[in-house]
């Protein structure tokens, strides 16, 4: 009984060790690699280019890269934002605040946000695009993985 526990542990561990083998040899995509492909994306899909989002109701948030993050807007309102600069917080943050200069609207330019954990370092927004859920979907998929 016991050595069949024993194999039953090893073999475990062996499976488990293959698939995080295979999982750490999908090479990352870098983060200028990431807005590069970003920056193409908005162009070839001529998106409009926002300053602002008025009655903007924060919902949900998803990191892209150092410069680009996707957020949500109620009532189910989606757009890719672009911040001016490197903000490499976002990517461990656990969460995220906006500091914004009106309380109903959020402008490019003039608001930034924060991460909870460091709320004095501010990441300036630079522009905002509103997309579908179509174009979240090749977003995400296509920022994941170098494809060599």
């Amino acid at each position: 009984m016991k050595y069949a526990t024993t194999i039953k542990a090893l073999t475990t561990t062996a499976i488990t060790a293959a698939l995080l083998t295979g999982c750490s040899t999908t090479p990352q995509m870098n983060n200028q690699n990431k807005n590069a492909k970003i920056s193409q994306f908005v162009m070839s899909e001529e998106l409009n280019k926002l300053n602002r989002i008025s009655g903007f109701r924060f919902s949900d948030w998803q990191v892209l890269s150092d410069k680009f993050m996707l957020i949500s807007s109620t009532p189910k309102k989606r757009y890719l934002m672009e911040l001016n600069g490197y903000c490499g917080e976002l990517s461990f943050a656990r969460g995220i605040m906006f500091n914004q200069t009106t309380s109903h609207d959020l402008m490019a330019k003039f608001d930034s946000i924060s991460v909870l954990e460091n709320p004095q370092a501010k990441c300036y927004i630079k522009s905002f695009y509103q997309v579908n859920k179509q174009q979240i979907k090749s977003l995400t998929t296509s920022t994941r993985y170098d494809e060599k």
